[in-house]
């Protein structure tokens, strides 16, 4: 018997404060994702804009995940 399972791959994502046009282009694709409960999501690419240098950034990324997931 076959065992299935849906995989979300998201990629550059770049949230940060101060980047309104990403953050509305990642609202976009959560609300997309909304009630596929995929079994695997897999982000590929930058998560933040400025993550290297600016932790506020990868916080706030962080954050919208974790709303995102509803963790």
């Amino acid at each position: 018997m076959a065992t299935t399972f849906t995989v979300a791959r998201i990629s550059d994502t770049h949230l940060g404060a101060r980047a309104p046009l990403f953050r509305a282009n990642f609202d976009r694709v959560a609300a997309a994702l909304q009630g596929l409960w995929p079994d695997v999501l897999v982000h590929a690419g930058d998560v933040s804009p400025d993550g290297a240098d600016r932790e506020a950034d990868l916080a706030f990324a962080a954050a919208t995940w974790v709303r995102t997931a509803g963790c």
